[in-house]
């Protein structure tokens, strides 16, 4: 049985979670830890853990209002462990990149992250 996932979200780092009902992994807030590599390591040994019971349709939602330079390393790290879903496991898997209304660097930032990761990605605009 695989485990869920509830990180709550502090002044500098995002709620991350993975509701198994929904089957989506969502990472929401804003993402600049001291430590990167401490907040993200652990999230990174969950997906590693659980990776084989992922099944269809999965959806992996971001909705970051604002991550650091060290945060995206991990981000796109967790990308690339989803995109094997995609690729390798042929699972029906998509990103939904979520962006505050007249933020185009986050809109921006998604965009690079669809050229680097070989997986449908959606863009979906909030209002303010």
């Amino acid at each position: 049985m695989m485990e869920s996932l509830s990180i709550n979200k502090t002044a500098s780092t995002p709620s991350v979670s993975y509701n198994t009902e929904a089957n989506t992994f969502s990472i929401i807030g804003r993402s600049y830890p001291e430590n990167a590599r401490d907040f993200y390591i652990p999230i990174i040994k969950w997906i590693n853990e659980n990776y084989l019971q992922i099944t269809s349709p999965f959806v992996l939602e971001i909705n970051l209002e604002y991550y650091n330079t060290a945060s995206s390393k991990f981000i796109l790290e967790i990308l690339h462990k989803f995109e094997e879903l995609y690729t390798v496991k042929n699972i029906d898997a998509k990103i939904i990149w979520q962006y505050l209304q007249n933020d185009d660097d986050m809109k921006d930032a998604g965009k690079e992250y669809m050229q680097i990761v070989k997986m449908p990605f959606e863009f979906a605009e909030i209002a303010l």
